[in-house]
């Protein structure tokens, strides 16, 4: 590799008699080995131990000759790349926590850097150069220590004391934006360091917008720019200088009952997932995360291991409350359940769960019990086998509850029945929806047929007024208009058709959740005449196992087993096959059977679809979605090179493109974020040796490209 400073450090040399040559990165436990390949035979031309910090995007092969070269390269991620974009910065230093919304109570930002690797580092000229500004002086980091630095290094101080934290020199200068922006600190050559793109919406924790916690890393050989690898401290107002608590706490809020009369009224269930008696006297139930102090638990009240404690609104009302509250049945709600000292002052944030709209009596909760899912369940499970049905008077009864494990989630009349949420190219998108019963199902309201049931999810699209399905019938949701679906795929006309919808089913995964319109909040409520919407099923789907692989872009959909259980688990979903898009597809295995003959594959046998033929690394249906050879591994869908222009303002790809496929070259600044944004597209009416594509430099730090197909 050669660095900027002109040095170059040779970390392996062969001497080739050949014009061409194919080189691989292979790895071997914490082992990566260099290996090029002549008749089929690889030779090892060096191998690199791995270090404990490395992440796969650091992978490459770095080539030096008087002219430009193409390499390709077998790695779990593949790029071309300066191998001077590292130091001991780079390899070493992580973001671990962000403070980016405080309370007014704190009004302190925070940025807190770790050394994960094994040695002291200097951070001299390390400096932020997006979102804030700082500029490191010399700074020795020993291995696992971390550093604050502070917008107010003053107002810092008197928040949080000086104790065990280490506090960088100065303050930085601006401010972290509330609504989320990019943060990038780069090493003193100006090698990225790391980029992180927080946000205060979509999937990224909530309670760090200004609720009480920081932003904590949970996994730090991952994407700092996924939402899924950070989390909301635990410790109100975060835990500057010193590890925060990532693990699980041990009690959950379990179930909720917010629409209710009696014989019910508003319940909340909490549970011990552990086998330790746990002692909650004190703690705090708040629906509201600008007052997390709203009803304290009796002092010593302990839940057994794997018990339950419920309060109820009484108890919210009548019992020590500090703010009387009762749940919202309309609008949806949630709870908050936190940690006090014995002063009652907020320590840790325990709990919070979400919730929607609810049906009058039917309650929603974990499953199974502890679990991270939030469901709509069949039956209440507070420690009475009570249900709307039963006399009022019986509300005494059930307020005696002292909880139970769940019930299993609620499906409702209708349930999604199949799903073709990556379709082969040629193909479309669409849902089934299946009636369960033996009875017609209105999807409106019979009393006010303008109120309509609604997908949501994924994609959205509100049905229009009078749709039924028959008894045990079916419903297609399409991407398509529903006479263009009906005519392309030769659909029965006994079959309804709804569509299009707004959105893309999501190839890595998706929640399609149907809802019912319930009856309108009624006078003299202040929201009276709003309409709550319920969950009649949901399904949550996703790409990785257990999910099946065959619904992945590989020709087959999802099928799910049983209608009348869970949605989400996928145990109960399988793949099929659609002889739909196919006309001579006897097997039904995505290939048509005249390109299976031209290459001697087997038109009746579908498992044939899943094998590599020509051993190239690539599936035989991906090969005939791409319209490359199976019998060639010479023939697959890759990039061959990737390059600079002369004036390095443009990146040159080449590529071995069929006649009549459409290819996209999408790019990103972070592989491992999935953001991937389509740059090119292509539909070569010939077959060139090389198709060859110069495309605009968008992010001139780093960038990385792929190429697919377009279906």
């Amino acid at each position: 590799r050669k660095t900027k400073n002109g040095s170059i450090l040779t970390i392996g040399r062969i001497n080739l008699d050949i014009p061409e040559a194919t080189i691989r990165i292979r790895r071997s436990d914490n082992t990566l080995r260099f290996e090029t390949g002549k008749s089929g035979e690889w030779q090892t031309i060096t191998t690199r131990n791995l270090p404990t910090n490395a992440s796969a995007s650091k992978g490459g092969i770095f080539m030096s000759a008087e002219q430009a070269v193409s390499a390709d390269a077998n790695v779990d991620f593949a790029m071309l790349v300066d191998p001077a974009l590292t130091s001991d910065l780079v390899l070493a230093v992580r973001p671990t926590e962000i403070m980016y919304h405080p309370t007014d109570a704190s009004g302190v930002e925070f940025i807190e850097l770790t050394n994960v690797g094994e040695n002291t580092l200097d951070l001299a000229g390390g400096e932020f150069i997006e979102g804030i500004r700082y500029l490191f002086a010399a700074t020795s980091l020993q291995p696992q220590e971390r550093i604050v630095i502070a917008g107010d290094r003053n107002a810092f101080l008197a928040f949080y004391g000086k104790s065990d934290i280490r506090l960088a020199e100065g303050s930085f200068d601006g401010r972290l934006a509330d609504e989320g922006e990019r943060v990038t600190f780069v090493d003193a050559d100006g090698n990225v360091v790391f980029s992180v793109n927080y946000n205060d919406s979509g999937d990224w924790p909530k309670r760090a917008d200004g609720f009480g916690s920081s932003l904590q890393v949970v996994n730090l050989r991952g994407d700092f720019n996924n939402p899924d690898h950070w989390a909301a401290s635990q410790e109100v107002n975060g835990t500057p200088g010193v590890e925060g608590q990532t693990s699980p706490q041990a009690i959950v809020i379990n179930e909720v009952l917010t629409h209710t009369d009696p014989p019910f009224e508003d319940a909340i269930e909490l549970y011990n997932t552990s086998d330790a008696p746990v002692n909650v006297g004190r703690w705090f139930l708040s629906d509201n995360s600008n007052n997390y102090q709203k009803y304290q638990i009796p002092v010593n009240t302990v839940i057994a291991p794997r018990g339950f404690y419920v309060a109820y609104q009484r108890d919210f009302f009548a019992s020590n409350p500090r703010v009387p509250f009762a749940l919202n049945s309309a609008f949806g709600d949630e709870v908050h359940l936190t940690q006090s000292d014995a002063e009652g002052n907020a320590m840790a944030f325990v709990d919070t769960i979400a919730f929607p709209a609810a049906e009058n009596g039917r309650s929603m909760g974990r499953f199974p019990d502890g679990s991270k899912s939030i469901r709509t369940l069949e039956y209440q499970t507070f420690g009475t086998q009570l249900s709307n049905s039963d006399a009022p008077e019986n509300l005494d009864l059930f307020v005696l509850g002292a909880g139970a494990s769940n019930a299993e989630p609620f499906v409702g009349s209708v349930a999604v029945s199949r799903i073709m949420y990556h379709p082969t190219f040629g193909n479309d998108e669409y849902f089934e929806l299946r009636n369960l019963k033996n009875r017609e199902v209105a999807l409106f309201d019979p009393n006010i047929p303008q109120n309509t049931w609604r997908i949501r999810g994924g994609v959205d699209l509100d049905l229009p007024t009078g749709i039924r399905i028959p008894p045990l019938g079916r419903l297609i949701v399409t991407e398509l208009e529903p006479d263009v679906y009906r005519s392309k795929y030769e659909i029965s006309n006994a079959v309804t058709i709804m569509g299009p919808y707004a959105g893309k089913l999501d190839n890595n995964g998706e929640t399609i959740r149907l809802l019912r319109p319930d009856s309108p909040v009624m006078a003299p409520d202040p929201d009276a005449g709003f309409v709550p919407y319920l969950y009649v099923d949901e399904v949550k789907y996703n790409n990785e196992l257990p999910w099946p692989r065959a619904a992945d872009g590989l020709g087959a959909g999802l099928q799910r087993i049983d209608l009348a259980i869970d949605g989400s688990d996928a145990d109960n979903w399988t793949s099929f096959r659609p002889g739909i898009g196919t006309k001579d597809d006897l097997d039904e295995d995505g290939m048509s059977d005249v390109w299976e003959k031209l290459f001697g594959l087997d038109p009746s046998d579908a498992s044939d679809a899943f094998l590599d033929t020509d051993g190239d690394g690539s599936l035989n249906i991906e090969e005939f979605l791409a319209q490359t050879d199976p019998t060639n591994a010479e023939s697959k869908l890759r990039l061959d090179s990737l390059s600079l222009s002369d004036d390095g303002n443009r990146a040159i790809v080449r590529f071995q493109a069929q006649s009549g496929v459409t290819y996209a070259i999408e790019t990103t600044a972070f592989i491992q974020s999935n953001a991937w944004k389509e740059i090119a597209r292509t539909t070569p009416t010939t077959a060139p040796d090389l198709l060859e594509i110069s495309l605009d430099i968008i992010e001139p730090l780093h960038q990385f490209y792929r190429l697919k197909v377009v279906e």
